[in-house]
């Protein structure tokens, strides 16, 4: 017959299992959701970025194109959206969301997804993740070639919040990104074996929505 001492003890690994239980569900939960939250934000441009390149990036002469969307073999979901995409000369330019706040002590770039510090508060910058336009960047070498500087500038549009940039990551204020993409290209300048690969660059850019536009 089992004892009181035994009844108790069958009840506590039970009651441990059910807790073991819980949090193996609880952790794969986590798991699943932030995965899925990784990618989610993606699926749109936000206003403020549509907002930023309709002021700053009327590039004129080098191409210009926006809120592509196109199906992306290298991308978790299959598709990615690019916010901005710039060429000059031998430079391919991928311009992230905005990182849009009225005041924050700091921004700062480590990791994947940037955060935010406005005083003991910090907070992840939901519209910009790095892991995103890593597959861009490998669909881009894919498809044009390791000749070309594909580089993400991501802007920042308050100048009052101070970058913290651990990552070495393209970050410059959002009013100050044509001074930025000019001294990145002068720091490397296109020779003159590839001006010509560079004008297929900018047919071939010019196609990519069209040719991978997804339904």
């Amino acid at each position: 017959m089992l004892t009181s001492l035994n009844y108790i003890s069958v009840i506590v690994w039970v009651l441990i299992g059910l807790v073991a239980m819980l949090i193996i569900g609880f952790v794969v939960f986590m798991f699943f959701k932030n995965n899925k939250g990784s990618h989610e934000n993606n699926d749109e441009v936000s206003s403020q970025t549509n907002k930023f390149i309709e002021t700053h990036l009327d590039t004129g002469k080098e191409l210009l194109v926006h809120n592509i969307s196109f199906k992306n073999q290298f991308a978790v979901k299959g598709v990615s959206i690019i916010p901005a995409l710039i060429i000059k000369g031998k430079h391919i330019f991928i311009i992230t969301n905005i990182i849009s706040v009225k005041r924050a002590d700091q921004i700062i770039f480590t990791g994947d997804v940037p955060y935010i510090v406005k005083g003991r508060k910090i907070k992840d910058v939901k519209n910009v993740d790095y892991s995103w336009y890593r597959e861009i960047e490998e669909y881009l070498k894919w498809r044009f070639g390791k000749e070309y500087i594909v580089e993400v500038v991501c802007p920042v549009q308050n100048k009052s919040s101070e970058i913290i940039n651990f990552e070495n990551r393209g970050v410059c204020y959002s009013s100050e990104i044509k001074e930025y993409l000019k001294n990145r290209v002068e720091e490397k300048p296109l020779k003159k074996e590839n001006e010509r690969a560079s004008i297929n660059l900018f047919n071939d850019v010019e196609k990519l929505n069209e040719l991978n536009k997804y339904a």
